[in-house]
């Protein structure tokens, strides 16, 4: 399937993806639900589930991940990753490319559904972003997350942005959840997911997906006062990296 495909083979190949989606999740949350309803203890085998299910999808779709940095990254030990949101691909890209044991920030109605709610209070953490209390407690949850050995992910634009180089504003929470945790943070680029599948739309134009890892920031040492310098540290090394990619200087890597 090619990018300039006629809309009609776009639209046919965008229903055979959906249906292999749909029978890919199935699987994995019938996978998921039976080993959290059978097994006396949280079986750790879950967190891996995600993570196939997503490289599956996203190979299948066409939509190939070609990613730099991973020699930098030590995914062995609980960190605070972030990266830019732009599509709705996002959510497939960041399961395949992050540590088994993360634990994902996400909105409070991923959990409200049932069996589908079951097996996303093991994967996500929720929030209710308009709730301040609500807010403190996703706070306390995360840390005790990283202390129990899991990573976080958190989407610092909080919602998509309109693809291309274009950032909104970063909240503050990953920033210092990482510095009061006294854990790493880590940038993730995702360069060109809004040309796969672009911002509020669920049509998948197939071709090469690249992200680039940063190195790790160290927070050891750092307090609150320093949590609005990291997070500036943190979007302008991202906003670096996405105005190489759509400027005049395409990363040598772009196109291995």
């Amino acid at each position: 399937m090619s990018v300039n495909s006629s809309p009609l083979s776009l639209l046919l190949w965008n229903l055979v993806c959906l249906v292999f989606f749909v029978f890919v999740l199935a699987c994995a949350f019938i996978s998921m639900a039976i080993g959290i309803l059978f097994s006396n203890t949280k079986p750790q085998w879950i967190y891996q589930v995600p993570k196939l299910a997503s490289k599956i999808s996203l190979n299948f779709f066409g939509t190939k991940l070609h990613v730099d940095g991973e020699e930098k990254i030590d995914f062995s030990t609980p960190k605070v990753y972030v990266s830019n949101h732009s599509s709705n691909l996002d959510f497939l890209i960041i399961p395949a490319l992050m540590p088994s044991m993360v634990k994902l920030l996400g909105k409070e109605e991923l959990v409200s559904y049932p069996v589908v709610g079951m097996v996303m209070k093991h994967l996500y953490i929720t929030v209710r972003r308009n709730d301040p209390a609500d807010r403190a407690l996703c706070m306390q949850k995360m840390k005790e997350a990283l202390q129990e050995g899991y990573s976080i992910f958190i989407f610092p634009e909080g919602t998509r942005n309109n693809g291309a180089n274009e950032l909104r504003s970063f909240y503050d929470g990953a920033f210092r959840l990482a510095i009061e945790a006294q854990v790493p943070i880590i940038p993730l680029t995702i360069y060109n997911a809004s040309e796969r599948v672009k911002p509020r739309s669920f049509t998948i134009y197939p071709g090469p997906v690249y992200c680039s890892w940063s190195k790790e920031i160290n927070t050891e040492g750092l307090t609150l006062n320093h949590a609005e310098s990291l997070k500036q540290t943190v979007k302008r090394d991202i906003q670096e990296k996405l105005d190489e990619y759509y400027g005049a200087r395409i990363p040598q890597w772009v196109g291995r």
